[in-house]
């Protein structure tokens, strides 16, 4: 999982491992002016050099910023498998609603989350992004 976030006027970037047992464990810090392209390649070189294999196919999960999705497609190639951040992209679904419904389309959109089946899933976030006029996302 990483995440940049805005501290002042730094942007921190964060790297945590899940590991398949679930317990969870930091790799590492940098901080930079902004959340980039060459600081967050600076930051996955970092920590190749300090023992990440790159040969082996790895998650990341992302807040959707497009910096970090291609400093991870271009470190780690066809090894990355990326997937949105959930709490990322319900932030940003809410962000362009009136504030009365964030409770309403919230739940709606934690039962997507909560299914099992992706068609299923799919068809609950075509709805709610339906009615809100919002726009199907690409990826």
């Amino acid at each position: 999982m990483m995440d940049g976030m805005a501290i002042g006027k730094m942007t921190v970037i964060a790297t945590m491992v899940i590991k398949s047992d679930g317990r969870k464990r930091m790799l590492g810090l940098t901080a930079g002016g902004t959340e980039n392209q060459e600081a967050v390649k600076a930051f996955l070189t970092d920590l190749l050099d300090r023992g990440l294999a790159a040969d082996q196919p790895r998650l990341f999960v992302l807040d959707g910023g497009k910096a970090l999705h291609k400093a991870v497609t271009d470190t780690f190639g066809g090894k990355a498998v990326i997937q949105r951040c959930q709490v990322h992209k319900k932030r940003d679904v809410l962000a362009q609603l009136p504030k009365y419904e964030w409770a309403n389309t919230g739940l709606q959109i934690l039962m997507a989350y909560l299914e099992n089946d992706y068609d299923n899933a799919k068809k609950h976030w075509i709805r709610l992004l339906t009615i809100w006029n919002i726009g199907i996302p690409k990826r």
